[in-house]
């Protein structure tokens, strides 16, 4: 079983994420770096909330060029995007994809003066 820690970093001034993977051995596999304001605060809702974010969007949100109401499916799919893509980026999703089970351990800032760790 493969084991990996993220840790992640926060940025206030910035508002910004820094986001690093490291294997079990502590050698670094990837990282990477988003900045929150540059993306919807109902995507970060869907991050962090998954169930209330599709009750409420199911049926009534619109992407790009849609005719039709995203359904559940096509909300979790937008999410699943956003977090490999965006939050998680290339080399972090590379080096927890592959066969086989997995444990990620993520440390997360403390939260007591840090509104983006918040």
């Amino acid at each position: 079983m493969a084991e990996f820690e993220l840790r992640v970093e926060t940025d206030t001034e910035q508002k910004l994420a820094r986001l690093k993977l490291f294997g079990a051995d502590g050698s670094h596999l990837g990282s990477n770096e988003i900045r929150l304001p540059e993306h919807s605060s109902a995507l970060w809702e869907g991050l962090f909330d998954t169930r209330r974010y599709v009750e409420r969007y199911e049926g009534s949100m619109l992407f790009d060029d849609q005719a039709e109401p995203a359904t559940a499916w096509m909300l979790l799919e937008r999410l699943g995007l956003f977090l490999g893509e965006e939050v998680l980026g290339e080399a972090i999703v590379r080096a927890l994809t592959g066969p086989g089970r997995r444990v990620l351990v993520v440390r997360l800032p403390t939260t007591d003066e840090d509104v983006v760790a918040a």
